[in-house]
């Protein structure tokens, strides 16, 4: 009879629409452990962890770190120290990710892990529209996403599609995923010619380039550049259980350029892959 019944719960998740709703309870605190790895061309760099808080009030979310530590080797180093510079930042709990959090003056791995955790949470949010995909397998992709940012140091542009897809559904849980690649066609035109082709044959087109200044010349990256976030939610409340985003950007890189990103040195690999860990408490 236990076998029988828990059939029919696993086929009943199975089949019955996933009906989305994230439920906020006012200055209730949520606490997740956090992980970022950095890789460079296939070689780790560092491992950075922390503990986030955050908090409901009205329809905003403030999101805080309460501890942070980074590690090269097998030992972390407590670098909680650097927390003091930073006052947290909220989002929005609406239809727009709101924008990205002002940094200046935090170091810059700490930095670099809370920008992952702003992008991680926006593309979970309402924009994802998680009511379109009602069963598993079901997908919607939105039109095309672009972007351009600008700063003392260079600037930067980048496009592609996200889809957001329903891969599993259980009685009290569902996962999701959210993906942002590159079309099948040219989104973005890319500031020189050399720019233009594929990294290989058979690739899609790039859909990412960046300039940046360094001393006296400039240094140009290239490619293409996917981002995707698998989660977890709670089926009832929506609540995030755990979730997992992977920023891979496939580039190829010239420095030494002159303003008009001319006479620069020869192209070589510039791979970066972020992986950003998000684990409720």
């Amino acid at each position: 009879m236990k076998l029988v019944l828990l059939a029919a719960g696993l086929a009943l998740a199975a089949s019955t629409d996933y009906d989305y709703r994230r439920v906020v309870k006012e200055g209730e605190v949520q606490r997740y452990d956090l992980e970022r790895r950095l890789y460079s061309n296939d070689a780790p760099l560092y491992v950075a962890t922390a503990v986030s808080s955050h908090t409901v009030s009205g329809a905003v979310e403030t999101i805080g770190l309460e501890r942070y530590a980074k590690f090269t080797g097998r030992q972390p180093i407590d670098q909680s120290k650097d927390l003091a510079g930073f006052r947290g930042f909220s989002m929005p709990l609406a239809d727009v990710p709101g924008k990205a959090p002002d940094l200046s003056g935090v170091e810059a791995t700490l930095a670099g892990l809370l920008r992952d955790l702003h992008g991680l949470l926006a593309k979970l949010g309402p924009q994802a529209q998680f009511s379109r995909v009602k069963r598993i397998g079901d997908r919607f992709t939105r039109p095309g996403e672009s972007s351009d940012w600008s700063s003392a140091a260079g600037s930067g542009s980048g496009c592609g599609l996200l889809t957001t897809e329903l891969v599993g559904l259980s009685l009290s849980k569902a996962t999701v995923r959210i993906s942002y690649l590159a079309p099948e066609t040219a989104c973005l035109k890319m500031r020189k010619a050399w720019m233009e082709p594929p990294l290989a044959s058979g690739e899609p087109p790039n859909n990412l380039q960046q300039v940046t200044r360094t001393g006296g010349s400039y240094r140009v990256q290239w490619g293409r550049r996917q981002y995707i976030v698998d989660a977890v939610l709670d089926r009832q409340t929506g609540r995030i259980l755990s979730a997992q985003s992977e920023d891979i950007r496939i580039l190829r890189e010239r420095s030494g350029c002159d303003e008009s990103l001319e006479h620069c040195s020869p192209a070589s690999a510039a791979n970066l892959r972020r992986i950003l860990k998000l684990t409720s408490r």
